[in-house]
């Protein structure tokens, strides 16, 4: 875990007109993936489970299509997650959601967290009930914005624009902060 967030920390500390390094991929599947081990020696399989149990209805939104998944006997806990964050480009600035598929499995004194199938949404859900469009609900897998001859995400010296490095830089900060949020349930005993 400590390589993951060295090379998190170094991402953030980087000049917006830096070249923006390509996120974490799954070679075999082309996909972007962050995986980590997180060590809690002294806590239980039954232990870990239990407080990554309470901890995934802090992250996954209840009520997306795609319900949680979990199996105590097996130490996996599975969902969808949401997170919304700010797009930057040339016309200005949108809010977006970014989703992934979050999978936790559980073991005596560790767990292994795994984030995959990120996708952009240009949208974020509002408490007014408004129904959005169908750009609006379109879903991009965030590889696509690691496509250099798209001259909409990188310019003519292969510098990602600012929409690229928003999106770039939220599945890196957000990933970051979930194995944060993750490490910090695991490690603390369950409140009653």
């Amino acid at each position: 875990m400590k390589p993951l967030l060295l090379v998190v920390g170094l991402l953030l500390a980087l000049p917006a007109a830096a070249q923006f390094p390509s996120p974490a991929m799954d070679s075999a599947r082309g996909k972007i993936t962050y995986a980590a081990q997180l060590r809690v020696p002294e806590a239980t399989q039954a232990q870990l489970y239990d407080r990554a149990f309470q901890w995934l209805p802090r992250v996954a939104t209840p009520n997306t299509h795609v319900p949680p998944v979990t199996d105590a006997a097996k130490g996996v806990l599975s969902a969808n997650v949401e997170m919304p964050f700010m797009v930057r480009a040339a016309s200005g600035a949108f809010q977006a959601t970014l989703w992934r598929e979050l999978r936790i499995t559980v073991q005596q004194g560790e767990a292994r967290c795994e984030m995959s199938a990120f996708l952009v949404q240009p949208y974020v859900p509002s408490a007014t009930g408004t129904l959005p469009t169908d750009a609006q609900l379109k879903l991009t897998p965030a590889e696509h914005f690691l496509d250099r001859s798209n001259r909409r995400y990188y310019d003519a010296q292969g510098h990602p624009t600012a929409h690229a490095r928003s999106v770039l830089g939220a599945v890196k900060q957000q990933s970051a902060d979930l194995l944060a949020s993750l490490q910090e349930a695991l490690a603390k005993p369950l409140d009653h």
